[in-house]
């Protein structure tokens, strides 16, 4: 599948999100940029590889100004033929510490504003599907997605990212035969701003998470490739394997009790 048109990025500013925005449009898209941050350093990533680039400051859970970049958006003769809804934050802690305020804020930017994300600009993917026979609805997952990694430092976070894989799911599902496809990025981890910042201030974790941490530009590389080929889940890193082997084996062990 071949990228072209508009991709519309969540979170793009920074980080994962950037780098989607700039390896999609050196793979011949335009890009629009959604975030809460300034994303100047990203239309300028994504000019200097020779695309244009757009971008509106909101945040993905404030309903009116997400509706009003989405109408502005999509008045625009251009063919929105992506969206990636990347956005995503965490909260430090055990589940069972962290304020319920925050575990809401979680759920609310990652997997409430996910699904709005793609709510919004699905009738429009649809009509592009329709013209050019496909189109590309891509969920920031991680990991978390696939089983539950030794590292619980975010537990809320885990919940949201396992709440997306049904999200996604669904949609894949409900989906099928529209030539719209679906694909859930399931990074490890990742040299982003934020994570550089933890390790800092946790040198035993640095040594851990180092020798096998991606840069962003290498999940945005991975995570295209999985988008062209037509891929449902997009693991990035193979460190990642043994997480979602632990999670097989434990439903398998409980079928095996069925069987006793």
């Amino acid at each position: 599948m071949a990228i072209d048109g508009t991709v519309v990025v969540t979170g793009g500013a920074n980080g994962i999100g950037r780098a989607l925005a700039v390896e999609g449009a050196a793979r011949g898209a335009s890009i629009v940029v959604l975030d809460r941050d300034d994303a100047a350093g990203t239309i300028k990533a994504v000019e200097a590889v020779g695309s244009r680039a757009d971008a509106y400051v909101l945040d993905v859970t404030d309903q009116e100004a997400f509706a009003a970049a989405a109408e502005e958006i999509l008045a625009k003769p251009d063919d929105l033929t992506t969206v990636i809804a990347n956005v995503g934050v965490g909260a430090p802690g055990a589940l069972i510490d962290v304020a319920l305020e925050d575990v809401a804020r979680v759920l609310d930017v990652n997997v409430v504003g996910t699904f709005r994300t793609v709510r919004t600009f699905l009738p429009r993917l649809r009509e592009s599907a329709e013209k050019t026979g496909q189109a590309h609805v891509v969920i920031t997952g991680s990991e978390h997605s696939l089983g539950l990694p030794p590292d619980q430092v975010l537990g809320a976070y885990t919940v949201a990212k396992h709440a997306l894989l049904g999200l996604a799911d669904v949609l894949r599902t409900q989906l099928k035969g529209t030539g719209v496809s679906v694909t859930l990025l399931a990074p490890g981890w990742t040299t982003t701003r934020g994570v550089l910042a933890y390790l800092e201030q946790d040198p035993a974790a640095a040594e851990t998470v180092y020798p096998v941490a991606q840069s962003p530009e290498e999940v945005a590389t991975v995570g295209w490739d999985a988008i062209e080929a037509g891929h449902f889940l997009a693991p990035t890193n193979l460190h990642s394997e043994s997480i979602a082997q632990e999670r097989i084996a434990e439903i398998q062990r409980g079928f095996a009790a069925l069987r006793k």
